[in-house]
């Protein structure tokens, strides 16, 4: 396959769209593809990357730009555009469509409006599905960390990560390629208030104007700190620190699946919204914009962040458990999948999940009392709030029991628990929410929720019990790998008999 990439980097632009690329273009060569980027800016980190780079005559952006694009796509025989960046819109996608290439969108808020892309990605925590109600019939989204797209050198670490334990010897402050507000100034001065013993790594991008200043600003500093510009080592430098601080951007994904816990914040727009769903499903915290910001409120968060143990090494869990370091290879196969005209139908649903919190009791409790899962359940009877919040509470404490919620993008699809007997076996429990049925979310649900269940505990085995007269669950468990050991009688009602045991 050979594939184009339409996107540019500048200062004002940043150098994110075009890192993000060189991520799915890596890939992509790995598995034998030509790629070639239509773009400005980047050019030697394209070359040493061995990838073709080429100009555009055109106006930037607009329908001839797209024209342009197709025209470099049909020569040299390239089936998809690759296209990145803010002032790509709706017409822009029309016009390439036109033209009869596929095209890969790639956003971060629904900024376009309409889509008719083939394929839309939006890799973040903060992804909703709303922003997409104008898309094609024939748009398929990929929405969500699930789809993170890491470049090589990150995923060569996938089976090296480590939690964070113990104290901060290292930290690590990267704030993106060109830092247009000066925001790296701002946090060594705060960095250097904290009196922190230890060593701090500073690493600025190649479009950052201000490195004369930063490296006098660092020299002059109270506490250790290195100053290293344009870094070709970052997932070393990641595996070497304890804590981070960093903007709401693509090294978001990269310190999470490093395991590295870290302050985040924003200081592009596009950035907002990120850095709030990053605090609210607890894989950062946020500082908010960061140029406005006060000094002492940055020395005292960071203060707060290298003395608490318990949050860094909470934090570190749940970055490794997110972000896996395959997105990239998801989105390649979607690719595949749309090239060999895959019905949408039969693709499965992207699904991650994330451990249930208080929050959640009231979608638990209207899901619980779904008519359907009350009848599919061994008690049909109703369950009242109060009973409900006892029960929940209760679940929520007990060392015993996980429960995770599955969620594709930021949409809860349903819920999977795990009660871990005297014997040490675990029993399985899962339903679905309504809208969520009959859209093939059960497999995926009950294959994420058994990683993440024996990942976090040392059961033996998973047990599933599925009601004779409910032949939906049975093919879901047994599809999701369980075997079926026979029928039983379970509180009265003959149920299948059904384990997985830990690989």
């Amino acid at each position: 396959m050979k594939i184009i990439f339409r996107t540019d980097a500048s200062t004002e632009i940043g150098t994110g769209h075009v890192m993000r690329c060189i991520a799915l273009a890596q890939t992509m060569k790995d598995a034998g593809d030509d790629v070639t980027f239509v773009s400005a800016g980047l050019e030697e980190r394209l070359k040493k990357e061995e990838m073709e780079a080429m100009g555009i005559a055109a106006k930037p952006y607009d329908d001839e730009d797209a024209r342009e694009t197709a025209r470099h796509a049909k020569q040299t025989g390239a089936e998809w555009v690759v296209v990145d960046g803010y002032d790509f819109g709706a017409d822009y996608q029309a016009a390439l469509k036109r033209e009869g290439v596929k095209v890969l969108f790639l956003d971060d808020y629904g900024h376009a409006g309409s889509y008719c892309a083939d394929i839309v990605l939006n890799q973040n925590v903060s992804a909703r599905e709303e922003w997409y109600k104008k898309k094609g019939p024939e748009t398929r989204l990929l929405l969500g960390p699930r789809y993170a797209m890491l470049r090589r050198e990150f995923r060569a670490w996938k089976d090296r990560r480590k939690e964070r334990t113990g104290p901060v010897q290292n930290i690590l402050v990267t704030l993106g390629g060109t830092d247009p507000h000066h925001v790296t100034a701002q946090v060594i001065d705060a960095v250097g208030k904290t009196a922190f013993p230890g060593t701090v790594t500073v690493v600025i991008g190649s479009g950052n104007p201000h490195l004369r200043e930063l490296r006098h600003q660092a020299a002059a500093s109270k506490v250790s700190i290195g100053l290293v510009a344009n870094a070709s080592d970052m997932p070393v430098r990641m595996a070497e620190s304890d804590f981070a601080i960093a903007a709401a951007g693509t090294t978001s994904w990269e310190l999470l699946c490093m395991g590295v816990p870290f302050l985040t914040g924003a200081f592009a727009e596009n950035q907002v919204a990120v850095a709030a769903a990053l605090e609210k499903q607890g894989l950062a915290k946020n500082a908010g914009w960061y140029p406005d910001i006060s000094e002492d409120d940055l020395v005292r968060l960071i203060s707060q962040l290298i003395h608490d143990e318990h949050w860094r090494a909470e934090h570190s869990r749940k970055g490794i458990e997110t972000i896996d370091g395959e997105g990239v290879v998801r989105v390649l196969q979607a690719m595949n999948a749309t090239s060999a005209q895959t019905p949408t139908s039969e693709l499965t649903p992207p699904l991650t999940v994330r451990d249930a919190t208080i929050d959640d009791a009231r979608l638990l409790h209207e899901w619980a009392n779904d008519p359907v899962i009350r009848e599919s359940s061994f008690s049909p009877d109703q369950i009242s709030w109060e009973t409900h919040k006892k029960w929940i509470e209760g679940k929520l404490a007990d060392k015993n029991s996980k429960i995770f919620i599955g969620m594709d993008g930021d949409r809860p699809v349903g819920q999977i628990r795990f009660d871990i007997r005297n014997d040490g076996d675990a029993e399985i429990d899962i339903h679905l929410a309504p809208e969520a049925r009959g859209k093939g979310y059960g497999t995926p649900l009950i294959e994420e929720g058994l990683k993440r269940f024996f990942k976090a505990t040392t059961s033996g085995a998973v047990h599933a019990f599925a009601k004779t007269d409910n032949d939906a669950s049975r093919k879901a468990f047994l599809k999701a790998g369980f075997k079926e050991l026979g029928k039983e009688t379970l509180r009265g009602n003959p149920v299948y008999h059904l384990v997985f045991h830990r690989p």
